[in-house]
């Protein structure tokens, strides 16, 4: 059996926990972690049922003060060896910057941006010892996109596709690929459920399930390919987004976002579904 591993951040739920499955069916040993109280121990032993691979958690606070570090000495430890890093720990919040509150703020930039920066920089020596080697990270179609109400969240994810693109540039010499998954509106909790509840199908249909996004993602990174964004509807928002005038797009995403804005000409249900599209990543 191979003995390297990927390391999967946000593992317990979601996206993070279909890229461990996907992982998993592929014959990759895994090491996952999450929050404590999340049901991770639940998730390895249900992927350590169905898969024969080696399976370790780590139930950590990747915002808590040394908490990557801590990470780092405990998989050197165990003599594990990554030649993968899935970052896709993050979190979000839809609410106007002045209404947010600063310390939810700084817990999204430190797990968002911070944790995903040091993660990459103290397993960045083994990766290069156990090349060909992987980093997957986890942006969204946010990356590409200036949101009222999701000011910082935005910014947050245009930084970590920033941040991928040039790592990739400085590691293609080390065999090391650098993927930046930009997914859209994805189901991956009970809140995305509820802005969609009463969504029409032709709407629902921009959104996707997490394992349909986990499978693109991974075969893409295996790839070698630099953005991977999952789903047609996806693909082709991406497209619309480029070649529109900045300031059509501005208007329609002021339109989808803001609470102030008449919005006679836009059904409902179709605003609602634009919003779910930046809701599950």
């Amino acid at each position: 059996m191979n003995e390297y591993f990927a390391l999967v951040t946000g593992a317990s739920s979601g996206i993070g926990k279909s890229i461990a499955l996907e992982l998993a069916r592929l014959q990759v040993n895994l090491i996952l972690v999450a929050l404590p109280q999340t049901g991770l121990p639940e998730t390895a032993q249900q992927i350590s049922n169905e898969y024969p691979i080696k399976i370790k958690f780590c139930e950590l606070d990747l915002t808590s003060d040394g908490a990557v570090r801590y990470l780092y000495n405990w998989c050197k430890e165990q003599n594990i060896r990554i030649n993968a890093l899935i970052n896709n720990a993050g979190v979000g919040m839809q609410t106007s910057f002045d209404r947010t509150d600063i310390s939810e703020i700084n817990t999204m930039l430190i797990l968002n941006n911070q944790a995903l920066v040091q993660l990459t920089y103290y397993f960045l020596p083994d990766l290069k010892q156990n090349v060909p080697a992987n980093i997957l990270n986890v942006g969204s179609l946010a990356s590409f996109m200036s949101i009222p109400g999701k000011t910082v969240y935005a910014a947050s994810k245009s930084f970590i596709y920033s941040f991928s693109l040039s790592l990739r540039m400085e590691l293609r010499q080390f065999k090391i690929n650098v993927s930046c998954l930009c997914p859209g509106g994805t189901i991956t909790s009970n809140r995305v459920i509820n802005n969609i509840a009463h969504v029409r199908m032709p709407s629902k249909m921009l959104l996707q399930m997490p394992d349909e996004v986990a499978i693109e993602a991974v075969t893409n990174m295996f790839k070698g390919k630099k953005l991977i964004i999952p789903g047609w509807q996806n693909k082709a928002l991406y497209q619309l987004w480029s070649i529109l005038p900045q300031g059509i797009v501005e208007i329609i995403l002021w339109a989808i976002f803001s609470k102030k804005v008449e919005m006679p000409k836009m059904k409902p249900n179709v605003a609602i579904a634009f919003q779910a599209l930046f809701a599950g990543n």
